[in-house]
């Protein structure tokens, strides 16, 4: 017998993964059906670059963006740069962004000094996986932007650092999240570990908006030597909603904050913030959690 639960419904192919395979910045073709900008690689390969394969998520064409850049032209390291020249489109669509099917699992985007943000998710739902961000140094810009929809996983990127983690570069703010709710910034697993860096803040939370956000196991105002970066706040909580965690009881939950010098957790607001929990960090501490590796001025 004829299935009739689709009778009145037009139905249409699930959405295919979206495959960068350039570094250039071109925008999405006029004429593009998927996420090809219209250009083409030396051996003939539609192309596809980050800016064309957001515009193509956005419009729900693809339901994820994976990344095969040829090896071609590459620096020493293996790791594709990718330089915006203005602001990439904010991320509204609900998808996984996933640089480790890059060969040699990661994928660097790097800032020019003069753009807000380095990527901006505001459609919610999103994981961003396997990035080296860094380069976006204007003054209250941020490396990664959460605002918008919430229930974002932002896992295993090194944020205002280099490739290698070992030197802190200039990124005014590591992430911010802005009335933002819901997300979860690392995880218990080595490879869910963020590096993070800000001049200003690692992480910043902002807003009412900002509630039952999560930040576990990262490595913020660190470098991957074990030493810190210096930045003037490893987690800061301005005016935030309730419920917002930093660190855990669980084992991996807790986060290893450098404290030379500065301050790990700030937290300010003319109003309660209701339900903020400080659990399991090691701050200013080595990262077994015995012994004073400097000199904090304040923990928290």
């Amino acid at each position: 017998e004829p299935d009739q639960s689709t009778r009145g419904r037009i139905l249409t192919p699930e959405a295919p993964v979206g495959r960068v395979n350039s570094t250039d910045d071109d925008p999405l073709g006029g004429s593009a059906e998927g996420a090809e900008t219209g250009q083409f690689l030396p051996d003939g390969t539609p192309e596809v670059t980050l800016r064309s394969a957001i515009e193509a998520a956005n419009l729900g064409r693809i339901a994820g963006i994976e990344f095969d850049i040829p090896a071609e032209g590459l620096p020493a390291n293996g790791v594709p740069v990718i330089q915006p020249v203005t602001n990439l489109p904010a991320v509204n669509a609900q998808i996984p962004i996933d640089g480790t099917t890059q060969d040699g699992g990661w994928v660097e985007v790097r800032g020019n000094g003069n753009l807000d943000y380095g990527i901006k998710i505001i459609g919610g739902n999103c994981t961003l996986r396997g990035f080296v961000l860094n380069g976006f140094s204007k003054q209250d810009s941020s490396t990664i932007l959460l605002s918008g929809i919430g229930g974002n996983l932002i896992v295993g990127n090194r944020i205002g650092l280099n490739i290698d983690g070992d030197a802190a570069q200039a990124d005014d703010t590591g992430i911010q999240i802005e009335d933002c709710s819901e997300n979860t910034v690392g995880g218990t697993l080595p490879e869910d570990r963020n590096y993070v860096f800000g001049v200003g803040s690692c992480i910043l939370l902002e807003g009412n908006g900002s509630e039952n956000n999560i930040i576990v196991g990262n490595s913020l105002n660190m470098l991957t030597t074990g030493e810190s970066a210096n930045s003037n706040v490893g987690v800061q909580l301005n005016s935030v909603g309730d419920e917002n965690r930093i660190g855990g009881e669980e084992d991996g939950e807790g986060n290893q904050i450098g404290c030379d010098d500065t301050i790990g957790i700030f937290c300010a607001s003319d109003d309660p913030m209701d339900g903020i929990k400080v659990i399991g960090n090691r701050i200013g501490l080595d990262e077994i959690g015995t012994t004073a590796a400097e000199e904090g001025f304040f923990g928290v």
